[in-house]
């Protein structure tokens, strides 16, 4: 599903965003939420497998990523080779172990399984600004900051 709005490109300054899930209802819901706010220029709501043209003819900015999928790990590893600028935001974490395994391969920030469209789009914003974007448990075992956390 693309999402280009034609004659929009070049005057649209808000941040590029696509969102990536293999599972096609999740991309749409997510995307078509998104899209309701209004805050982001989503250019596509794509498959893990069609990152990588999406990174080459766009200057994607946050990646939203379900990283419920094991699969989902090969594309945030892959999007931080192609856009190594670019913030990858995990979506679906169901466990602190998924979390972990999304920050290994460059997943920068996380909303976790109860997250609503609105969470995903305050993370955008957050990581946006440089500000952290993690679930309390996955904190804790992460960083050395373990009182300093964001929820997400």
């Amino acid at each position: 599903m693309e999402l280009h709005r034609t004659g929009e490109a070049h005057t649209d300054t808000r941040p590029v965003a696509v969102v990536v899930s293999d599972v096609l209802i999740y991309r749409e819901g997510i995307a078509a939420g998104l899209a309701r706010i209004g805050d982001l220029r989503l250019v596509g709501a794509i498959s893990s497998e069609a990152l990588p043209r999406a990174l080459a003819a766009h200057a994607v900015q946050i990646i939203f990523l379900d990283i419920s999928r094991t699969c989902s790990r090969d594309a945030a590893r892959a999007a931080r080779v192609l856009a190594p600028e670019v913030q990858v935001i995990g979506f679906g974490m169901t466990s602190e172990d998924e979390g972990l395994a999304g920050a290994e391969v460059g997943v920068t920030a996380f909303v976790d399984h109860d997250g609503t469209i609105e969470d995903l789009n305050l993370a955008a914003a957050r990581v946006l600004s440089g500000l952290p974007v993690c679930p309390p448990g996955l904190t804790a075992r992460t960083g050395p900051d373990a009182g300093e956390h964001a929820h997400g």
